[in-house]
Protein backbone atom coordinates (compact mmCIF):
# COMPACT_ATOMS: atom_id res chain seq x y z
CA UNK A 1 0.00 0.00 0.00
CA UNK A 2 2.92 2.33 0.73
CA UNK A 3 6.63 2.31 1.48
CA UNK A 4 9.46 0.10 0.29
CA UNK A 5 10.10 -3.58 1.03
CA UNK A 6 13.31 -5.50 0.52
CA UNK A 7 12.49 -9.16 -0.21
CA UNK A 8 15.18 -11.74 0.46
CA UNK A 9 15.38 -15.50 0.25
CA UNK A 10 17.02 -16.92 3.34
CA UNK A 11 19.06 -20.04 4.01
CA UNK A 12 19.09 -22.04 7.24
CA UNK A 13 22.58 -20.66 7.87
CA UNK A 14 21.12 -17.16 8.10
CA UNK A 15 22.61 -15.97 4.81
CA UNK A 16 20.22 -14.19 2.50
CA UNK A 17 20.03 -12.85 -1.00
CA UNK A 18 17.92 -9.82 -1.80
CA UNK A 19 16.09 -10.47 -5.05
CA UNK A 20 13.31 -7.90 -5.13
CA UNK A 21 12.61 -4.34 -4.03
CA UNK A 22 8.89 -3.68 -3.83
CA UNK A 23 7.41 -0.20 -3.96
CA UNK A 24 3.82 0.95 -3.61
CA UNK A 25 1.30 -1.16 -5.50
CA UNK A 26 3.64 -4.07 -6.24
CA UNK A 27 3.04 -7.59 -4.90
CA UNK A 28 5.77 -9.28 -2.91
CA UNK A 29 4.83 -12.95 -2.52
CA UNK A 30 2.80 -14.28 -5.42
CA UNK A 31 4.42 -17.71 -5.36
CA UNK A 32 3.56 -18.56 -1.76
CA UNK A 33 -0.04 -19.64 -2.38
CA UNK A 34 1.08 -21.93 -5.22
CA UNK A 35 3.85 -23.76 -3.36
CA UNK A 36 3.11 -26.87 -1.35
CA UNK A 37 6.10 -26.28 0.88
CA UNK A 38 7.06 -23.16 2.71
CA UNK A 39 9.92 -20.96 1.56
CA UNK A 40 11.75 -18.82 4.08
CA UNK A 41 11.45 -15.30 2.72
CA UNK A 42 12.14 -12.12 4.58
CA UNK A 43 10.29 -8.90 3.85
CA UNK A 44 12.07 -6.00 5.49
CA UNK A 45 10.68 -2.48 5.44
CA UNK A 46 13.34 -0.12 4.12
CA UNK A 47 11.00 2.82 4.74
CA UNK A 48 7.84 3.15 6.82
CA UNK A 49 5.53 0.71 5.07
CA UNK A 50 1.90 -0.43 5.08
CA UNK A 51 1.09 -3.78 3.46
CA UNK A 52 -2.09 -5.51 2.50
CA UNK A 53 -2.15 -9.19 3.46
CA UNK A 54 -4.34 -11.79 1.81
CA UNK A 55 -4.42 -15.33 3.23
CA UNK A 56 -3.23 -17.98 0.75
CA UNK A 57 -6.58 -19.75 0.53
CA UNK A 58 -8.43 -16.44 0.09
CA UNK A 59 -5.99 -15.44 -2.62
CA UNK A 60 -6.52 -18.72 -4.49
CA UNK A 61 -10.31 -18.29 -4.29
CA UNK A 62 -9.99 -14.72 -5.54
CA UNK A 63 -7.85 -15.80 -8.50
CA UNK A 64 -10.27 -18.63 -9.34
CA UNK A 65 -13.20 -16.20 -9.25
CA UNK A 66 -11.30 -13.55 -11.29
CA UNK A 67 -9.16 -15.37 -13.89
CA UNK A 68 -8.65 -12.13 -15.83
CA UNK A 69 -5.90 -11.21 -13.34
CA UNK A 70 -3.81 -14.32 -14.12
CA UNK A 71 -1.72 -12.60 -16.86
CA UNK A 72 -0.80 -9.85 -14.37
CA UNK A 73 0.17 -12.43 -11.76
CA UNK A 74 2.35 -14.22 -14.31
CA UNK A 75 3.97 -10.91 -15.27
CA UNK A 76 4.86 -10.14 -11.64
CA UNK A 77 6.15 -13.68 -11.09
CA UNK A 78 8.25 -13.30 -14.24
CA UNK A 79 9.70 -10.00 -13.01
CA UNK A 80 10.64 -11.58 -9.67
CA UNK A 81 12.13 -14.66 -11.32
CA UNK A 82 14.12 -12.59 -13.79
CA UNK A 83 15.42 -10.44 -10.94
CA UNK A 84 16.46 -13.49 -8.92
CA UNK A 85 18.15 -15.10 -11.93
CA UNK A 86 20.04 -11.91 -12.75
CA UNK A 87 21.28 -11.69 -9.17
CA UNK A 88 22.49 -15.30 -9.21
CA UNK A 89 24.29 -14.83 -12.53
CA UNK A 90 25.85 -11.59 -11.32
CA UNK A 91 27.17 -13.32 -8.20
CA UNK A 92 28.65 -16.11 -10.33
CA UNK A 93 30.14 -14.06 -13.15
CA UNK A 94 30.54 -10.37 -12.46
CA UNK A 95 33.20 -8.51 -10.59
CA UNK A 96 32.12 -6.68 -7.47
CA UNK A 97 32.30 -3.30 -9.21
CA UNK A 98 29.97 -4.41 -11.99
CA UNK A 99 27.44 -5.77 -9.47
CA UNK A 100 27.38 -2.44 -7.66
CA UNK A 101 26.92 -0.65 -10.98
CA UNK A 102 24.00 -2.88 -11.96
CA UNK A 103 22.37 -2.29 -8.58
CA UNK A 104 22.74 1.48 -8.89
CA UNK A 105 21.45 1.43 -12.48
CA UNK A 106 18.47 -0.78 -11.59
CA UNK A 107 17.58 1.31 -8.55
CA UNK A 108 17.83 4.49 -10.61
CA UNK A 109 15.47 3.06 -13.24
CA UNK A 110 12.95 2.04 -10.58
CA UNK A 111 13.16 4.97 -8.14
CA UNK A 112 14.91 7.86 -9.89
CA UNK A 113 17.27 10.12 -8.00
CA UNK A 114 18.12 10.63 -5.23
CA UNK A 115 18.32 7.00 -4.18
CA UNK A 116 17.52 6.77 -0.49
CA UNK A 117 19.83 3.86 0.27
CA UNK A 118 22.91 3.56 2.43
CA UNK A 119 26.11 1.98 1.18
CA UNK A 120 25.38 -0.92 3.55
CA UNK A 121 22.04 -1.50 1.81
CA UNK A 122 23.69 -1.27 -1.62
CA UNK A 123 26.28 -3.84 -0.56
CA UNK A 124 23.55 -6.23 0.68
CA UNK A 125 21.66 -5.96 -2.60
CA UNK A 126 24.86 -6.36 -4.63
CA UNK A 127 26.02 -9.32 -2.55
CA UNK A 128 29.33 -7.76 -1.62
CA UNK A 129 31.08 -6.20 1.35
CA UNK A 130 30.48 -2.61 2.46
CA UNK A 131 34.20 -1.90 1.88
CA UNK A 132 33.99 -2.98 -1.77
CA UNK A 133 30.84 -0.95 -2.25
CA UNK A 134 32.42 2.14 -0.70
CA UNK A 135 35.52 1.75 -2.89
CA UNK A 136 33.43 1.45 -6.07
CA UNK A 137 31.20 4.38 -5.11
CA UNK A 138 34.31 6.45 -4.38
CA UNK A 139 35.56 5.76 -7.90
CA UNK A 140 32.14 6.75 -9.32
CA UNK A 141 32.24 9.97 -7.26
CA UNK A 142 35.73 10.75 -8.58
CA UNK A 143 34.42 10.28 -12.13
CA UNK A 144 31.50 12.68 -11.45
CA UNK A 145 28.88 9.99 -12.10
CA UNK A 146 27.40 10.11 -8.59
CA UNK A 147 27.45 12.22 -5.46
CA UNK A 148 26.61 10.88 -2.03
CA UNK A 149 25.35 12.21 1.26
CA UNK A 150 24.33 10.25 4.32
CA UNK A 151 21.66 7.81 3.12
CA UNK A 152 21.38 9.43 -0.33
CA UNK A 153 22.95 8.71 -3.68
CA UNK A 154 22.45 11.13 -6.56
CA UNK A 155 23.01 9.71 -10.02
CA UNK A 156 24.21 12.46 -12.37
CA UNK A 157 25.00 10.29 -15.38
CA UNK A 158 22.79 7.18 -15.49
CA UNK A 159 23.98 6.29 -19.00
CA UNK A 160 27.54 6.04 -17.69
CA UNK A 161 26.48 3.27 -15.30
CA UNK A 162 25.42 1.19 -18.27
CA UNK A 163 28.56 2.09 -20.23
CA UNK A 164 30.71 0.97 -17.33
CA UNK A 165 28.71 -2.24 -17.08
CA UNK A 166 29.57 -3.05 -20.68
CA UNK A 167 33.23 -2.19 -20.26
CA UNK A 168 33.44 1.21 -21.99
CA UNK A 169 34.83 2.95 -18.94
CA UNK A 170 37.55 1.66 -16.65
CA UNK A 171 36.91 1.57 -12.93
Amino acid sequence: MSGLLRISACAESGRRITFLLVKRGEPYNLLGPYLDCGRFLEAEAARPTRCLRIQGNQFMTFVTDHPVIVPNILRWIGIGLDSANSRILDLMEKKVENRVLRVLSTLYEKFGTPLLFTSQEISEIAGTTPESTLRTMGQLRDMGIITTQRGQIRIHDPAALKNIEFGSLKI
